[in-house]
């Protein structure tokens, strides 16, 4: 999950059951463009804050990728 959703400065992605596992979080546009990249590794509270208030207003895609899961995931969320 994220939060806040919509935002203007930074995103908190929950990562339920991942401690201490490597992950890329990527944020696309709504037109499909890669804006930002950030490979991290899980900490213990399942919390990864990523700076967003350089982003232009509008709509966006998160994904986080866990290769140890050979997992996916997906979710929208709005910057204004």
């Amino acid at each position: 999950s994220i939060f806040p959703n919509p935002t203007n400065d930074l995103l908190n992605v929950y990562l339920a059951q991942m401690e201490n596992e490597f992950v890329q979080i990527s944020i696309y546009s709504e037109m499909g463009q890669l804006v930002q990249v950030h490979k991290v590794k899980q900490n213990e509270n399942g919390i990864i804050t990523m700076d967003v208030k350089t982003l232009p207003k509008g709509n966006y895609i998160v994904t986080v990728d866990s290769k140890k899961r050979n997992k996916m995931e997906s979710v929208k969320f709005q910057v204004h």
